[in-house]
């Protein structure tokens, strides 16, 4: 044997020791280790080492925002946590390899159905959230109500169960994750005597029985019905709420708070994005307005009467540029990076439509980053939206026309993942499309695949559904129109199933 060759095999990486190899696995993309697999028997060996998906998956929660007690892992098979880890890299290839199919053959199949009895509240409405990993769910009726549809990765046709409910006949408004990741802040709302309350509650999933335990609640005596409670931002200490004249922020850990008006007349339709100690909002207008949230002052009791008044007008105005012609025209959708992936850059996606005509050129796509900046500057706030690319915000052979965002943008790798609604077949949309590395006049190239109701067709009225999708597990719930039913969707088939 030449020397040459010992120093080949000395380097070879399968010749490193076990623990050392373990080590350069799990901070690999789970592609790259699928791929090392195949090199020789030794690393296909230690590539099907649970050691090492257990720590690949675990990572992959804490990067996107999956929340952790979705997966048992220590109890899950080495081909689930391989499913789990790959969902969704696997959910943004399916979008893909769906787009180029002519409207109505980019219909992704249904690999499970199920459904589950959820009532709805006096007016026939109801909200949901589908938990990032796609195994809690969130309803809303005449209670709320959690769900465990059982993890993705598992075999088919787990039956959902209810596993905590609140009897106080409070609305769903807002959920995030505790401050460790392992439980859940959910933000409620309810009306009595002509007068609204806002509590927080906090569930430990973990523990043998999981319930709704109030951790606070905040009286609102100016507001008769909980419905002019808006729009919200929570975080796992502090809720922003747009209270339709003017915005409330509540501490409800330090018992602290405060209030400002919008500073212009009322505003009814109206999407919030907060960030840190920042609200950026986009109007009726077509325009950004960015506040950094002003000091709290201490509360002696519950109450939005006693948030101290502290007007202010927005630091900064920004409003995209559009045909003067058609400004007041258009109608402009808003969404952003949940505050689940909070580890990773926030992105804002504005799609503003010409509700006038049926014309598609105006129709249009935009997507910023987040610049932040000095904490303090009396004339700038701490974000502001820097636009990135645009795109033409249509589908199909047929140049079908995207109308709304339902659902935030989530982050999946290089890609941002949301789901949507089209104007003229009122079909399902989810679309993937590319983070830009840097500012660009060329469109961002979008894939859009449709979505099956799992009854045989595509959605109507799909807006009821706002939030029941979770691109990290290919998973969605809706609630069928008219019906006290929520049908629960899975778009990706096991991993260890050929029709992969």
């Amino acid at each position: 044997m030449t020397n040459t060759q010992k120093r080949s095999e000395g380097g070879h990486f399968s010749n490193l020791p076990m623990d050392i190899v373990f080590q350069i696995l799990q901070h690999l993309d789970p592609l790259d280790i699928v791929a090392m697999r195949a090199t020789c028997r030794s690393l296909h060996v230690a590539t099907s080492e649970r050691i090492v998906w257990l720590s690949v998956l675990d990572r992959i929660c804490e990067r996107y925002g999956i929340f952790k007690p979705t997966f048992p892992f220590e109890e899950m098979s080495l081909a689930q946590l391989e499913h789990a880890a790959f969902s969704s890299s696997r959910f943004v290839k399916t979008v893909q390899r769906f787009d180029p199919g002519p409207l109505g053959d980019n219909c992704a199949p249904v690999y499970q159905h199920r459904t589950i009895k959820s009532p709805r509240n006096a007016d026939g409405k109801g909200r949901l959230f589908l938990i990032p990993g796609g195994r809690f769910l969130l309803t809303s009726g005449t209670e709320i109500r959690l769900w465990d549809l059982g993890h993705s990765s598992e075999p088919y046709h787990v039956k959902p169960r209810v596993i905590a409910r609140t009897e106080d006949g409070s609305a769903l408004a807002a959920v995030c994750p505790s401050d460790d990741g392992k439980g859940l802040v959910v933000a409620a709302t309810s009306s009595a005597d002509r007068r609204s309350t806002l509590r927080i509650y906090e569930i430990d999933i973990q523990c043998n029985s999981p319930a709704f335990s109030k951790a606070a609640e905040l009286a609102f005596d100016d507001i008769p019905h909980f419905s002019s409670l808006m729009n919200f931002h929570l975080t796992s200490s502090n809720i922003v709420i747009h209270c339709r004249t003017y915005f409330a922020s509540w501490n409800w850990k330090e018992r602290t708070g405060c209030k400002w008006p919008i500073g212009k007349e009322e505003i009814s339709d109206l999407s919030i994005y907060g960030i840190d100690d920042t609200v950026i909002v986009f109007d009726n207008d077509n325009q950004f307005n960015i506040w950094d949230v002003p000091d709290h002052s201490q509360l002696s009791q519950p109450s939005s009467n006693d948030l101290a008044n502290k007007p202010r007008r927005p630091k900064r105005f920004h409003r995209p540029a559009k045909t003067p012609a058609l400004a007041t025209h258009w109608n402009t959708i808003f969404s952003g990076t949940p505050v689940w992936q909070r580890h990773l850059p926030p992105y804002l996606c504005t799609m503003s439509v010409d509700g006038r005509t049926d014309d598609l050129q105006g129709n249009e796509l935009a997507l910023y980053s987040l610049q932040q900046h000095v904490k303090g500057a009396s004339f700038m706030p701490m974000y502001t939206p820097v636009l990135q690319r645009k795109a033409k915000a249509v589908f199909s052979d047929y140049y079908e026309r995207v109308s709304e965002l339902v659902s935030p943008l989530y982050q999946s790798g290089d890609h941002l993942v949301f789901c949507a609604s089209s104007s003229q077949s009122e079909a399902t949309l989810v679309a993937a499309m590319p983070i830009p590395k840097e500012y660009s006049k060329e469109p961002i190239p979008i894939s859009y695949m449709m979505l099956s109701d799992g009854l045989g067709g595509t959605f109507n009225h799909f807006i009821t559904v706002h939030n029941g999708f979770c691109p990290m597990s290919g998973r969605l719930a809706y609630a069928r129109e008219g019906v006290d039913e929520i049908v629960i969707l899975d778009y990706l088939p096991l991993f260890s199933d050929k029709r992969r």
